[in-house]
């Protein structure tokens, strides 16, 4: 009798692990097949795309930290960084514009693109690589002027 219950309980004990690790799984698969925000609700946009368009069409738009930005940005870009968007949207005038998001490697864009959506964006556009790419393929790099005060 002892050795019945022993047996049923190990079983049972296995029947629990198995079902959990079959859990795990399947929420590991729907994390690991469910789209970034920033391919859900946004286009992407090639460096070299990016460079073709008229300046006058694109609103850049930087949401990497200050100190990221001072270190280097892509010319013309707007520096928000993310956790700022809510305070800076009256900096974004249009929400039809396109708007061109980039950050380092691209975590910190999908963010913001699922922010920016959510308040009524309408064009947002991914830069593909983020400034990590575009600083390793040698791109054009703007860097603050240092006034007399910080030299």
């Amino acid at each position: 009798m002892k050795t019945r219950a022993i047996i049923h309980n190990t079983v049972s004990k296995q029947s629990l692990l198995m079902a959990s690790i079959g859990t795990v799984l399947i929420m590991l698969c729907m994390l690991l097949l469910t789209p970034t925000s920033a391919t859900a609700s946004s286009k992407s946009i090639s460096a070299e795309q990016f460079i073709k368009m008229p300046e006058a069409d694109r609103f850049l738009l930087d949401v990497r930290t200050p100190g990221e930005y001072q270190d280097g940005y892509i010319a013309n870009a707007v520096n928000i960084p993310v956790a700022n968007l809510a305070k800076n949207l009256d900096k974004l005038k249009d929400k039809d514009q396109q708007i061109v998001v980039y950050c380092r490697s691209g975590r910190r864009a999908s963010t913001a693109i699922e922010y920016l959506s959510s308040q009524g964006f309408t064009n947002l556009v991914h830069l593909e690589g983020d400034f990590g790419e575009w600083e390793a393929n040698e791109r054009t790099i703007t860097k603050p002027k240092k006034s007399a005060t910080n030299k």
